[in-house]
């Protein structure tokens, strides 16, 4: 998820540059890989060798206790162990089509063995192997946003950052002006923020406000009620509410686990969620695909990018 900044030195300052560093983009391939190879770790004799190699490392722990080394590899294994149990889960679902609109697992995984494994596994998984705040997936998103010919202008707006990864896109929102609302499981470094985010866990915390952009960068694919999140999402939006939704390309992900995804969207869903019979001038919508953490793409490609600025439709 490496790339130049897009922005002139002086807009947002210097850095982000820095947050971004040149070695994320490998970082998110060994996040990839880590998790394929976890796929392939659910039998009986891998998972003995995985407590077996845990416990030589703590044995060479005893005398090399403040050894990075070691304690990155003894997290790394505790994290597939944890992880193992859960891609088993996963592997008893079906995907099922849904009107031709997206597929989704079933039977879904529960909301409180997903909350369990997103708070203690997952988070702590990312803050293993994701040293960067910002990304240039959330960089290459913004740029995307004010370059557009129906631009955004952050300041002094209210904007919904929904499953923030490592808050990325909130610290570059609120450098541009915005008042940011974070809905994701605590547990980010939030220490380089200021005072204009604020962060939540569940979108019952925020049903009472009115958001000028509501942002969704690869958040939509993790959760088990689409209907249900969209609905709160209208809800909280207003007649001119922008709309950033990012997914992954779901046609693409149908022959594999794609763990821990568990919807699979395609291009028609967010034509028809966002179809507007009668359309203002001062309206558009615009879907395109994206290479994986790159730029847009022409062709049919890795990423789904939506930006709108038509009403939700929740009846699909």
């Amino acid at each position: 998820m490496v790339g130049q900044f897009p922005f002139k030195e002086g807009v947002i300052g210097s850095n982000p540059i820095r947050l971004a560093n040149k070695n994320n983009y490998k970082e998110q391939l060994c996040v990839k890989h880590k998790f394929e190879k976890m796929e392939k770790r659910d039998t009986k004799y891998n998972i003995f060798r995985l407590y077996i190699k845990f416990f030589i490392l703590n044995i060479i722990s005893l005398f090399s206790p403040k050894s990075s080394l070691l304690q990155d590899k003894k997290a790394e294994i505790k994290y597939e162990l944890n992880t193992i149990p859960v891609i088993k889960v996963f592997k008893k679902s079906k995907k099922k089509n849904y009107k031709d609109l997206f597929y989704y697992l079933s039977p879904m995984p529960s909301i409180s063995f997903l909350d369990k494994y997103y708070k203690y596994t997952y988070l702590n998984f990312r803050k293993a192997y994701i040293s960067s705040k910002i990304t240039a997936r959330e960089i290459n998103q913004l740029d995307y946003i004010l370059n557009s010919k129906k631009n955004f202008d952050f300041k002094n707006k209210e904007v919904l950052n929904f499953g923030i990864g490592e808050g990325g896109f909130s610290f570059l929102a609120s450098v541009l002006g915005a008042r940011v609302t974070e809905i994701d499981y605590k547990g980010s470094d939030k220490n380089y923020y200021d005072g204009n985010i604020s962060s939540f866990e569940d979108l019952s915390n925020v049903q009472d406000k009115k958001f000028d952009l509501i942002y969704a960068s690869h958040s939509l694919e993790h959760i088990t009620d689409i209907s249900f999140i969209l609905k709160i999402l209208k809800k909280i939006s207003h007649d001119n509410t922008f709309y950033y939704f990012e997914v992954p390309n779901g046609k693409l992900e149908l022959e594999y686990l794609s763990f821990p995804h568990t919807y699979f969207f395609f291009k028609k869903f967010f034509e028809k969620i966002f179809f507007q019979k009668k359309n203002r001038d001062d309206h558009f919508l615009n879907i395109v695909y994206r290479k994986r953490d790159s730029k847009i793409d022409d062709k049919e490609s890795d990423d789904l990018v939506i930006w709108t600025n038509h009403s939700l439709n929740t009846d699909f």
